[in-house]
């Protein structure tokens, strides 16, 4: 089994196989994670060779304890941040959101509203500023068109 791993991905810390073309936890081509080889780590207890993201010692069972470089790459493996399409939706919402307040509402605000839950359903930390703006662009254009239609109607009764 040894030799079998020979790069970590750069992107996500995971150990690539040899004659690996994609990492196969986040997909980074193997060309730009190649370039961030293993560092080479041994066992306190017996001297042997382990791979960057060891936690035992393979040969003799010896925990493997690095401090902080441990916590850093663990924490890189855990939560690997690849882009998703919550971040595009969030700011579809937003821009949509503050031009429903300037222009046309009616349409916009709804969009904003739209995109938004579409973005909070995908990651729920995204979305919630642009459904709020196209929210308030959609009742200040309904507001307005109450007021146009109350003039209007009462210019012509009289």
């Amino acid at each position: 089994m040894e030799g079998r791993f020979t790069a970590t991905c750069s992107n996500c810390g995971t150990a690539l196989r040899r004659g690996a073309k994609f990492c196969s936890r986040c997909g980074e081509p193997v060309k730009r994670a190649a370039a961030a080889r293993t560092k080479r780590i041994f066992c306190q207890n017996c001297g042997a060779e382990l791979p960057e993201y060891a936690q035992f010692c393979a040969k003799c069972g010896n925990e493997v304890r690095l401090g902080a470089a441990r916590e850093e790459i663990q924490s890189r493996v855990s939560r690997p941040e690849i882009p998703t399409m919550a971040g595009k939706y969030d700011g579809y919402s937003k821009i949509l959101g503050v031009l429903s307040i300037f222009v046309i509402g009616l349409i916009l605000g709804p969009l904003a509203i739209y995109y938004g839950a579409k973005a909070r359903g995908l990651d729920e930390r995204k979305g919630t500023v642009g459904m709020v703006l196209g929210a308030v662009g959609l009742i200040l254009w309904v507001i307005l068109a109450v007021i146009v239609v109350y003039v209007n109607i009462n210019y012509y009764n009289y």
